[in-house]
């Protein structure tokens, strides 16, 4: 059987996970089911927001300048 591939996820994707996991009261668990993703993968993200480190790599590899989250970044995008 073939193996699947490592999912990749994009650099919004990720923000707007923590922000429903944090500022929309959500959890983890609870954001998680809803992204159909682990829970161990968005309190891995939330983990790095709290700590004010970039998400490190965009997807395929690429390297792309990451701004740090800051307050601004938590905002629920319309």
């Amino acid at each position: 059987m073939a193996r699947l591939p490592k999912a990749r996820y994009t650099r919004e994707f990720k923000v707007h996970a923590v922000s429903m996991a944090k500022d929309e009261g959500l959890g983890i668990a609870e954001t998680a089911r809803r992204l159909s993703i682990s829970p161990k993968t968005i309190a891995n993200w939330v983990k790095l927001a709290q700590e004010g480190r970039d998400f490190a790599k965009q997807s395929a590899g690429t390297a792309v300048c990451v701004k740090k989250m800051s307050g601004c970044a938590w905002s629920a995008k319309s």
